[in-house]
């Protein structure tokens, strides 16, 4: 046989076998061994922003930490106080991407919005505040005085300290001043003093504030503490003459005197 058809032979055989033999998806796993790689565990470093202790920065920083600040005290002072537009949230973000111009915008944006509503607030508060005390009897010289003085700083634009003066004047006016019972008397004498009401029809105040030890005003027991607000309002003034011109009761409201005629 010759080397042409010995090759022509071998080549047909090949073929034949492939031909009797093709490839199945469920042939036996070829035995050669696949190398298996171990997954890499080790975490990778953070990515650092080369530029986090610029003084760009640094200043972002403090930008995003005075909004911050603001806003808590604008949650704290005004009620439903929101940052409906998300300016500090967006100006975290941009700080955490070092984006710093964006985010101290953004950040003076929120602390100014913030700040412009606690100023707000102030300005309703005192002004609430100073119509109630000029609507109060009572008060001292000295509380006038400071009581003007406050309106002064609110009309200036001084909303925190108006607001500071006339608390202060509230809680003065509003503590109440201790009052022991003697033998004898009556609310309507008690209010009848000069240092407490200098108007006996005006123990409706007292009978109101003391109500808790005493349930009847015809029946006081000596000895025991009342406590006097010294400067009520206007309106509890009225309330109170109409409660004791109209109250059935024995409740002396003291002599009364007829002044002649001219």
């Amino acid at each position: 046989m010759s080397l042409h058809r010995f090759g022509t032979v071998l080549t047909l055989a090949t073929l034949a076998g492939c031909a009797t033999q093709p490839a199945s998806l469920f042939d036996p796993a070829p035995t050669q061994r696949v190398a298996i790689v171990p997954l890499i565990t080790t975490p990778s470093p953070p990515l650092v922003n080369p530029l986090a202790n610029s003084p760009r920065a640094a200043q972002t920083r403090a930008a995003v930490a005075a909004a911050e600040r603001q806003q808590r005290l604008a949650q704290l002072k005004v009620p439903g106080y929101a940052d409906r537009d998300r300016l500090l949230s967006q100006a975290q973000e941009a700080a955490r991407e070092g984006n710093n111009p964006r985010a101290q915008s953004l950040a003076r944006q929120a602390e100014g919005r913030a700040s412009a509503a606690v100023a707000a607030q102030q300005t309703l508060e005192a002004a609430t505040l100073l119509k109630a005390l000029y609507d109060t009897t009572g008060l001292s010289d000295a509380q006038l005085a400071s009581l003007r003085a406050a309106e002064t700083q609110l009309v200036r634009g001084d909303n925190g300290t108006a607001l500071q003066t006339l608390q202060g004047i509230k809680a003065v006016a509003e503590k109440p001043r201790p009052y022991r019972i003697r033998r004898g008397d009556t609310l309507s004498a008690i209010a009848a003093r000069e240092n407490v009401y200098g108007n006996s029809l005006l123990w409706p105040l007292l009978w109101e504030a003391n109500k808790d030890t005493i349930p009847d005003p015809n029946r006081l027991r000596a000895g025991a503490t009342l406590k006097i607000r010294p400067s009520p309002t206007v309106q509890q003034v009225v309330s109170a003459i109409a409660t004791a011109r109209e109250y059935p009761s024995r409740v002396r409201v003291g002599k009364v005197k007829t002044l002649p005629r001219r």
